[in-house]
């Protein structure tokens, strides 16, 4: 008798599978810019097809098949990463591979229920994380064509929605017939026909509806979800994470307790001011981006039996003499190094530093924990940084503004330098354009942008005249551009607090910043352009108290003392630790009032100290006996001998414990010692007080004893 024939697979289904499957591949492959991934997919669905005979439905087939997808999707994590930039909230890099990895291996067993149900989640779902972005300009795409905005996007996702419900309604019904083994095919036709035009009705209804309200409603959920965000990370966050992007849309929020945490410390003879960290040059719909290209450094000096510690140098500059050593907090990330715009010399533990034309610093690789030393003049004459000038400057690169703007940007340019001749200085129109926004503005965390009302900037200046100092920063970039001076946009930290006493700087998250940069033709260098109001600019003013400045200025002895011996400087090391010890002391005794104060408090101390002690040995003398209280020296005379013997008084040993010890190894020598102890005994625990004769006499006798 021949075995039974296996059941072959369902090529129809096969079918139906594979264009459910492909619909969130493509949508992956434009997104992610992984072409990797939607090869991998048609390979195993080719596998799929050319395997006619499914896999038996057991255990370790199960477990064999899904242990295979996760290795595919893991070793191209590795491997062949995707582009992750463009998703936010999930990262659909690593999660829509494995989606797509599993479907693809679901669909070499038998076409049952169970196995249609999970092909088509994991479809959809891995569509859902594919659809989770929200910008989509600015990146390369491998198919540029098709998408080069949201719009585009809106339209290429509803048309994916569409086509792969369509490949899941012919899948479900495909895999319910056969499953039930319809016995009457024509029975029920038209009924069945009759709900999948219902079907493609409602499915072409809910794509239209899906696609108006994306494409109507897509700045209000970006401002949503950048709200949500913020508030989220402001609050919650431990660390804190200085990242390139900016966003005019979203609301500053008020301040947060967190936003006092110190994100840096400098050990300088000077105030460090503007600390540069990200420069920016082109500015579209609320955002800024830079592409310049970064140029990457060759380290200057290596110094002898250091293998990381390396000297880099962004200019030469001959007036550069003064050390800021820059100490990052333990939470603090970012990918540049925050730099005063005349430092000319970086002094760094790193793999390799990246410059652009602006001064942006790229690291690499870097040793957090040691910081870096950067070296500037002591009494700069500009902040800003001086490239690129003269016949490297590319005017164009900093003049450009976008053509939708240019409109309501020249009525405002002209209200804000009216009374300016043609031929004003670069300083004259910088004058006029703070004046003006000082008097039409006011500094505000709060406001909320409109997101169907314009461009944040024009927003800001026509409308709500109130804002951040990014929307300060943003609008004089702008602003100067249409008056024909490069202008360049820079955001980083200001950082001029000094805690009381302290010989170090700190910036917070709250010193947070954004500031433009001005090139002055007549003079051939760049300066530096801050347009905020007085009251939104991070100043000297501090909020340490005085245990906080004492906590700060020994955190920071500690982490200089890390650093130094990480650099290879064991001496110096040790040396700066002692100067912040000392730093303590200053202080502590830098004011009369806290000299008085941490003297009373030391006094105090002493005293309370003191007073504890004596009442200590007040309660022992109570629990001996005013009389017994002399012949604890005995006691301590005792068992200091025994130690020296070999015998270590363990927890709940008596001197006649020891003895017995003792006995056991010099016997002779122990009933020496029998009488003294036995008069010990008697002294100590008898029932008549000792007199004080009595005790100076056993205190002869035990001396003599033991010698």
């Amino acid at each position: 008798m021949k075995p039974p024939r296996r059941q072959t697979k369902d090529l129809l289904l096969l079918a139906y599978m594979t264009i459910a499957l492909l619909c969130p591949s493509s949508l992956f492959l434009i997104v992610a810019n992984a072409p990797q991934t939607v090869a991998l997919v048609v390979l195993g669905l080719l596998l799929s097809a050319a395997c006619r005979v499914p896999l038996a439905r057991t255990s370790r087939s199960y477990v064999y098949t899904i242990l295979t997808a996760l290795i595919a999707a893991v070793g191209q994590h590795q491997f062949l990463p995707a582009e992750a930039e463009r998703f936010f909230l999930l990262p659909g890099d690593v999660y829509c591979p494995v989606l797509l990895y599993l479907a693809v291996a679901m669909t070499f067993f038998e076409a049952r229920d169970s196995v249609v149900a999970t092909v088509v989640s994991l479809s959809v779902l891995a569509t859902m994380i594919t659809g989770n972005v929200i910008v989509f300009e600015g990146r390369p795409s491998a198919i540029p064509q098709l998408v080069s905005d949201m719009a585009d996007f809106h339209r290429l996702y509803a048309l994916v929605v569409v086509v792969q419900t369509l490949a899941i309604l012919g899948l479900l019904g495909r895999a319910s017939r056969q499953n039930a083994q319809d016995l009457h095919p024509k029975k029920g036709r038209w009924s069945r026909v009759l709900a999948v035009a219902v079907c493609l009705g409602l499915v072409a209804v809910l794509v239209s509806a899906m696609y108006a309200g994306a494409y109507q409603f897509q700045r209000r959920f970006q401002y949503a979800m950048a709200t949500f965000l913020q508030r989220y990370a402001r609050t919650h966050s431990s660390g804190t994470i200085f990242d390139r992007q900016v966003d005019l849309w979203r609301t500053a929020g008020f301040r947060a307790a967190n936003d006092q945490t110190v994100v840096l410390r400098v050990a300088a003879s000077r105030i460090p001011g503007y600390l540069r960290g990200y420069t920016y040059n082109a500015y579209a719909f609320g955002r800024w981006t830079s592409g310049e290209s970064t140029q990457l450094l060759t380290p200057l000096e290596q110094p002898q039996g250091q293998f990381t510690f390396r000297v880099y140098e962004r200019f030469p500059d001959p007036q550069a003499d003064t050390r800021l050593d820059i100490l990052p907090a333990p939470g603090f990330r970012s990918q540049v190094l925050l730099l005063p715009g005349e430092a000319s010399r970086i002094e760094v533990i790193a793999a390799g530093l990246s410059l652009s034309p602006d001064g942006e610093v790229s690291v690499e690789d870097w040793e957090r924990a040691t910081g870096y030393v950067v070296v500037a003049p002591l009494d700069p004459v500009d902040t800003a940084y001086p490239g690129p000038a003269g016949d490297l400057l590319r005017r164009n690169a900093y003049l450009e503004v976008p053509e939708y703007l240019r409109p309501s940007l020249i009525r405002i340019a002209d209200e804000a330098f009216g009374d300016l001749p043609p031929d004003a200085s670069t300083p004259e129109t910088v004058a006029a354009l703070l004046d003006y926004l000082h008097r039409t503005c006011r500094y505000d965390l709060g406001v909320r942008m409109d997101a169907l009302g314009g461009d944040p900037v024009v927003q800001f200046l026509t409308r709500w005249h109130r804002g951040h100092c990014e929307l300060f920063a943003a609008s004089a970039t702008l602003l100067l551009r249409l008056r024909g001076i490069p202008t360049r946009y820079i955001t980083g930290f200001v950082c001029a607090e000094r805690p009381p006493g302290a010989q170090h700087y700190v910036a917070r998250r709250a010193n947070a910043h954004a500031w433009a940069e001005a090139y002055n033709e007549a003079a051939a260098r760049w300066e530096l352009v801050e347009a905020t109001p007085g009251d939104g600019v991070p100043d000297a003013s501090t909020l340490t108290s005085l245990a906080g400045a004492l906590f700060d200025t020994l955190r920071l002895a500690w982490q200089r003392m890390l650093a130094m011996m990480k650099r290879g400087y064991i001496a110096q090391a040790i040396a700066s630790f002692v100067m912040g010890l000392v730093n303590c002391l200053v202080v502590l005794f830098a004011a009369p009032w806290r000299a008085a104060l941490t003297l009373a408090l030391l006094a105090g101390c002493l005293f309370w100290l003191h007073r504890y002690r004596r009442l200590r040995r007040q309660a022992r003398i109570q629990e001996v006996g005013v009389g017994r209280w002399p012949l604890r020296q005995s006691h301590r005379r005792l068992l200091k001998h025994f130690r020296k013997q070999g015998l270590d008084a363990a927890p709940g040993d008596t001197l006649r414990r020891l003895l017995a010890k003792l006995a056991g190894t010099k016997p002779e020598y122990a009933a020496c010692l029998v009488p003294v102890i036995g008069e010990y005994e008697r002294l100590r625990f008898g029932p008549r007080q000792p007199t004080p004769g009595e005790i100076r006499q056993f205190g002869k006798r035990l001396r003599q004893t033991l010698k």
